[in-house]
């Protein structure tokens, strides 16, 4: 069994919480964008901490519902990002771009282990 820290999905988060923080910090953000950036701060870094919790589920089921709320959370980020793009600076943020990016493959990611999870195995004949 893979170890939490060689999962694509703890990279993949990892990344996120990196481009979403350089993003909040840039220093070229007007007043206006401040609120976007609280919550795409809070959604962005929350994919990786739902994940990491996620390694401590109870059950598949738990397991399940953990990764769901990471997709959430991934959606949710990339509203915002959607948001952040559409204003007048971020043609100046390749991050922006990259977090994006990151945010649709945690959540391919997400709802493929949430598929996968919902199969049964096989039926030995």
């Amino acid at each position: 069994m893979k170890s939490e820290q060689e999962s694509p999905l703890f990279v993949k988060s990892g990344q996120l919480a990196d481009r979403i923080r350089n993003i909040a910090h840039a220093k070229w953000w007007v007043d206006t964008d401040r609120d976007i950036l609280r919550q795409v701060l809070r959604s962005g870094t929350s994919v990786g901490a739902n994940y990491r919790e996620a390694w401590f589920a109870e059950s598949k089921n738990d397991f399940a519902h953990k990764l769901k709320i990471v997709r959430k959370e991934a959606n949710e980020t990339l509203y915002w990002l959607e948001l952040l793009s559409q204003t007048p600076r971020s043609h100046m943020c390749t991050d922006l771009e990259c977090a994006q990016q990151l945010a649709r493959e945690i959540i391919y990611l997400t709802t493929a282990s949430i598929t996968s999870l919902g199969r049964k195995p096989p039926k030995p004949t």
